[in-house]
């Protein structure tokens, strides 16, 4: 129950008006004349019965104008109710409403989205607020662009802040509450002469806290909750998305693997899950998740032509649609061809040098063409294959290092490792232009370079982990460095016209593995022998995935190349984009993003929307790999924060309570100066007809 409070309580000074009536009417009274004749007596009776009403009329017309007079000094002190926990209700408020227009408030109840709800109780909200009370305009979700439409500054007109609330839209955007009310406490931070409060209208997950069941907030104004909520919650949703090479079912096999999420107390049967790819769908079933629980659905496609797939798996609707659909994109290859030379063939098949190699790359789950040579045979021509493997090679001819040379300048791959076979100084002078070292000589793994010591075995050292030939096999715990050397080939310090990193080290610091980009290609130098005559290595089993590694890295990537999986609004850096001109990514419904140029090539801004963004420059499509945005999976989880957890951001208000909100700024006196009409009117009626 509120208690009456003044915006302007000096003009109830006013009240002292009241007495003027009164005075009035005591100076104007009249007094009854005695009559002494007993001709009058008649006359006297009927004198006193108008003299009764006479009297009553003025009273009440005395009460009437004392009312008039408190009415007008009542008026103009504006009353108005004040609640019980108001701070104090005569000083104007700065108020910042932040309206959650996140993903998760897509969420369909009764036909309407709880954004529809919030934005129609926060426009309520604004209506009522007084006109002295100034007001600002915040959104939820999360996102590195400055959001249109929000009013970042108090504004005391509320109609600017009315129309761009109407104009919002449901986003696809990740919830963010600790930021907003930190945003929000910014603007009130400097406020004087207000006083401030923060609203908030969300459904109030425990994502939009970082997934936390005791959000961790700063210290902050008065805080006013609106729970905008389904009563139950049965949302599903695809929350991962993987793709991977499927040699069980052919060499141009892939699949796909989909985890979807049940997200209520009930378990799901039959849930129909569907793969599109391109422009039909490929494969439709059905899934069975159990409550509160996750499920995966494997799909098996076969791409015979090599070229870029885009596609989605989608499950059946519900009432938040938004994450029902993940996307995808890829570049298939065809299967490439490798070239193995044999520089020291043997007659038992174990000795001989490519007797490992061979058999990795011949492994089902390498999908290659494999075809080897002897060193001092006739050599097909390089540009026939995506990798070349020169293994212990003593000597080729001339003519076919020439065509080396040009086949890795114009792309192409090559692997050399040595051996007992390879001269140092025959091998700087045939492959000097290609080598990311100069050779220098042969040494035992335990000697100093002088070429003194004990010979003993020494462990492979560090690794460059971050490379693609070593990043996935090492975050899947293969351990290098088990391998041991017995001997090694030296390589000279590095020179500044060659450009070779270390990727591979032994335990005692010489290189075991180094790059250099020449041209366009890419070649590898293996210090050691790619059998076992110097090294353990092939036996290890890190082995043969390592060669899967190298084989796919000097052919120019994997057998597939997945998309990057973007969220909404996430940025990302295109290094290489061919030609020149300005870039644009063709989203969902033809929207284009414009991708903004620097000086280590392009950066698209980030997609509002999910889906696949095709990237395209003067209306052509560029031979790049799409860009895929989808949306962040937490936003699927509808689990609130509990009212006892709730209580600790702010106080919790009843929705229904929106429509009469904030009965502290309730006004009063427009009600009574109808009073005042009233009064006006009844003395009128009371001169006229009494």
């Amino acid at each position: 129950m509120g208690r009456l409070a003044f915006t302007q309580p000096l003009f109830l000074t006013a009240l002292a008006a009241i007495a003027i009536p009164i005075i009035i009417h005591l100076i104007y009274r009249r007094k009854a004349i005695r009559w002494r004749f007993a001709a009058f007596e008649f006359l006297l009776r009927s004198h006193r019965r108008v003299a009764r009403r006479l009297q009553l009329k003025q009273w009440i017309l005395l009460f009437l104008r004392c009312l008039l007079y408190a009415l007008l000094a009542f008026a103009f002190a504006k009353p108005f109710l004040q609640r019980a926990q108001g701070a104090n209700p005569s000083m104007p408020q700065a108020v910042v409403i932040i309206v959650d227009e996140s993903m998760s408030m897509r969420y369909k109840r009764n036909n309407r989205t709880l954004f529809q709800d919030a934005k129609d109780s926060a426009l309520r909200y604004i209506r009522k607020l007084r006109g002295e009370d100034r007001v600002a305009l915040l959104r939820a979700s999360s996102s590195p662009k400055t959001m249109p439409l929000e009013q970042q500054e108090l504004s005391i007109d509320k109609s600017p802040v009315l129309s761009k609330l109407e104009k919002w839209k449901a986003s696809f955007r990740a919830t963010d509450l600790p930021a907003t009310l930190r945003r929000a406490a910014a603007i009130l931070e400097n406020v004087k002469g207000l006083q401030p409060k923060i609203v908030v209208f969300s459904d109030f997950a425990r994502h939009a806290f970082d997934g936390s069941s005791q959000p961790k907030l700063p210290p902050l104004p008065p805080v006013e909750l609106f729970p905008i909520r389904p009563k139950t919650v049965a949302n599903n949703a695809i929350t991962q998305l993987t793709m991977q090479a499927a040699p069980f079912a052919g060499t141009n096999a892939y699949r796909l693997t989909a985890t979807v999420r049940n997200y209520s107390d009930k378990a799901v049967k039959d849930l129909p899950i569907k793969l599109r790819l391109g422009n039909r769908d490929r494969v439709r079933g059905f899934i069975k998740v159990k409550a509160n629980s996750t499920a995966q659905k494997q799909f098996v496609v076969r791409l015979s032509q090599a070229g870029f797939y885009n596609g989605y798996v989608e499950i059946g609707n519900d009432p938040l649609s938004a994450d029902n659909r993940r996307y995808f994109a890829l570049r298939a290859r065809q299967r490439p061809k490798v070239l193995l030379v044999n520089g020291d063939p043997r007659t038992i098949p174990y000795l001989d040098e490519l007797y490992y190699i061979e058999r990795a790359l011949l492994d089902p789950r390498a999908p290659m063409i494999v075809k080897t040579v002897n060193a001092n045979s006739k050599l097909p021509d390089p540009s026939a294959f995506q990798a070349v493997f020169l293994c212990n090679v003593r000597e080729i001819p001339t003519a076919w290092r020439d065509r080396l040379m040009t086949y890795v300048n114009n792309g192409g791959g090559l692997f050399l490792s040595v051996g007992d076979q390879v001269n140092p100084s025959a091998y700087n002078q045939l492959f000097g232009d290609l080598l990311p070292r100069y050779l220098r000589g042969v040494a035992l793994a335990a000697q100093r370079p002088d070429g003194t010591g004990i010979a003993l075995q020494r462990q492979f050292g560090e690794i460059k982990a971050t490379h693609p030939i070593f990043q996935q096999l090492y975050s899947e715990g293969f351990v290098f460095q088990s391998a041991r050397i017995i001997r090694l080939m030296l390589v000279e310090p590095r020179r500044a016209k060659q450009e070779g990193q270390v990727l591979w080290r032994y335990s005692h610091g010489p290189p075991a593995l180094l790059e250099r980009r020449v041209g366009q290609g890419r070649v590898l130098l293996y210090t050691t022998t790619i059998d076992r005559d110097w090294t353990n290595a092939p036996i290890r089993p890190f082995f043969e995935p390592w060669m899967h590694k190298i084989a796919s890295y000097l052919s120019g990537g994997a057998r597939f190349k997945q998309a990057s999986n973007l969220l909404i609004d996430q940025t990302a850096r295109m290094p290489q984009v061919p030609g020149s001109g300005p870039v644009q990514a063709i989203g969902p419904n033809s929207k284009g993003v414009w991708l903004q140029p620097g000086q280590a090539g392009y950066t698209f801004p980030g997609g509002p929307a999910p889906g696949v963004y095709q990237l395209d420059r003067n209306g052509k499509k560029l031979p790049l790999l799409p860009l895929v945005v989808n949306v962040d999976s937490r936003e699927s989880d509808p689990t609130p924060l509990a009212a006892k957890q709730l209580a600790g951001v702010g106080t919790v208000a009843a929705v229904s309570s929106a429509s009469g909100l904030s009965r502290q700024s309730e006004r009063l006196w427009p009600t009574i100066f109808f009073l005042l009409i009233f009064v006006f009117l009844m003395e009128a009626l009371v001169l006229r007809f009494m």
